[in-house]
């Protein structure tokens, strides 16, 4: 159970961590498919990504050192309620916007398919406020954050090589 545990403690540090590091990179990018949510008042979406982007990093730094892991978990949990009720008010409203993912996670049209996907991210938390514990360096916990890391980039390059595919045939 705990060599689970820590493998998905990785494997969610990893996905805060690409979806800040990649909203920072692109916040312009990232601040207009937020402002298209339509959920908080355009004047404070600014701010509100900045917020965003903060504490996804500091989760991801968070779970991945182990400190404070109770409150990284937490954290998690909320954002993750928070992405998935904004999600699923657009898909009642019918809107066809981009998730702002990023990240390994990509960034995708909104659907019930990232509803399910958030819902097992949110199955995972409680998981680890049982099971997890401060990472200890050592060889099963490098194999675990190796493969971590390895399933992280099949999926970053299953969305690009998607994302792709879904070009070229609308380009056709």
């Amino acid at each position: 159970m705990q060599l689970l545990a820590t493998f998905f403690q990785i494997f969610l540090a990893i996905i805060f961590f690409t979806s800040g590091v990649e909203k920072l990179l692109n916040f312009k990018s990232h601040l207009r498919n937020t402002a298209m949510y339509k959920i908080i008042p355009q004047r404070i979406t600014p701010f509100f990504l900045k917020i965003d982007i903060f504490f996804q990093l500091l989760i991801s730094v968070l779970l991945l050192f182990g400190y404070y892991l109770k409150l990284a978990l937490l954290l998690s949990f909320l954002f993750l309620v928070v992405y998935t009720v904004a999600i699923i008010v657009n898909l009642l409203r019918d809107r066809k916007i981009s998730c702002s993912c990023g990240g390994i996670l990509g960034n995708h049209e909104i659907s019930r398919k990232l509803v399910f996907r958030n819902l097992f991210f949110l199955g995972i938390v409680p998981f680890l406020y049982l099971h997890a514990e401060r990472l200890e360096l050592n060889l099963i916990s490098f194999i675990l954050f190796v493969n971590a890391i390895n399933i992280s980039l099949l999926i970053y390059m299953f969305n690009t090589i998607s994302n792709f595919k879904k070009g070229v045939w609308e380009y056709e």
